[in-house]
């Protein structure tokens, strides 16, 4: 056995690392959910329209690229070890017109926090090639560093406190009371069975849309 790189990339290896503003468990989310890997997977201007992500050993991977100009670029592969929230490996590949794989590359990403931050480093081998496979494999590294760039828009965003100011004309009063009386609360906000304004005390309430029903905890602080 070699480990010498073939003209096809057999045996080639890519090891980025950035260091993103933001706790380790967060970037597990992001990087292991498919909702949120959607939203950064790909370069820069690519969407994901279909994204099978489930992060468990075993699980398949199948994630669709959508280039600006609409050409889609299948992705598929599987998952091989999930140790939350520090270590992922995987492996993927382009998919051809037959959903064949062209090549494989396994990825092991880890993740280190020191002090609020989070090292991630992206370690991937090419294990497995086919012929004309090394067009895709010489664009990986580009294509990588730009979702990772990505990513960091995506944690940015997730990080960030959303704050809403509203200036009502009525007095202070007037206010604290329609926020704080359980009647009054109903004619502008959703059903509460009951509300207290103390700290510590917790309420629930429930939303229907669209045939989904959306549940709230809240907790006064």
């Amino acid at each position: 056995m070699t480990n010498e790189i073939t003209a096809d990339g057999l045996n080639r290896e890519f090891i980025i690392t950035r260091e993103y503003d933001a706790p380790r468990k967060l970037v597990w989310k992001v990087c292991t959910e498919a909702q949120h890997l959607a939203r950064w997977w790909g370069p820069r201007g690519f969407s994901a329209p279909v994204c099978e992500w489930d992060a468990r050993p075993g699980k398949k991977i199948y994630v669709v690229m959508r280039a600006p100009n609409g050409t889609d670029y299948p992705m598929g592969g599987r998952f091989v070890e999930v140790v939350a929230p520090e270590r992922l490996v995987t492996v993927t590949g382009a998919l051809d017109v037959d959903g064949r794989l062209l090549f494989e590359i396994k990825h092991v990403l880890t993740l280190v926090e020191q002090q609020g931050k989070t090292r991630l480093t992206m370690h991937s081998r090419v294990i497995k090639t086919t012929p004309g496979a090394g067009k895709y494999i010489g664009g990986f590294e580009a294509g990588m560093t730009q979702s990772l760039m990505r990513l960091a828009d995506v944690l940015k965003a997730s990080s960030e406190p959303l704050v809403i100011e509203r200036t009502f004309d009525a007095p202070v009063a007037q206010v604290w009371e329609a926020i704080s009386d359980v009647e009054k609360i109903r004619r502008w906000f959703f059903e509460l069975k009951d509300f207290k304004p103390e700290a510590g005390f917790t309420f629930r309430f429930a939303v229907e849309h669209k045939g989904y029903n959306y549940r709230h905890v809240c907790k006064i602080t």
